[in-house]
């Protein structure tokens, strides 16, 4: 009786090997695409000048992928979605900065206000920009965000 249970097993053996075997090729395929939807969402990152839409697309895009992600893809996602926000928050407020300074316009401070807050709109898009491009390079080269929650690149 014992003899038929062992040749269950190498069977089931057999059969578990034949399996694995397929599944690198299916997950490679399946990573690959992961990767490429990655390096759209980072183009449609990029764009943000051109059409002011695709940012808000792209962190749609990101936040349905992030979960499904492998943790290779989930710290593109992760960097790209932090990236999106901390530029918005600034940048809106940097916004209301200018709009307070040229309120006080009239009284003169407001042209160093204004000033000052045009200038961190330039750093803060320089920001955005280095930090997409960055992770473009690093996700084309197969390579992790290695500190997704840093402010730096």
């Amino acid at each position: 009786m014992s003899e038929p249970s062992i040749n269950t097993q190498q069977d089931a053996t057999i059969s578990v090997d034949a399996s694995e075997a397929i599944t690198p090729r299916s997950a490679s395929t399946s990573s690959e695409s992961d990767r490429t939807y990655a390096i759209v969402t980072y183009a449609l990152y990029l764009s943000a000048p051109l059409f002011l839409i695709t940012p808000f697309i792209a962190l749609i895009m990101g936040y349905v992928q992030r979960s499904k992600a492998g943790p290779l893809l989930a710290s593109h996602y992760h960097f790209q979605i932090r990236s999106f926000w901390i530029s918005t928050l600034l940048g809106l407020g940097l916004l209301l900065a200018t709009v307070f300074g040229a309120m006080l316009m009239v009284i003169g401070i407001g042209f160093l206000i204004t000033g000052a807050a045009y200038l961190a709109m330039l750093v803060l898009g320089i920001w955005y920009y280095v930090r997409m491009v960055v992770g473009l390079v690093r996700i084309i080269n197969h390579e992790p965000i290695t500190n997704p929650r840093s402010w730096m690149v």
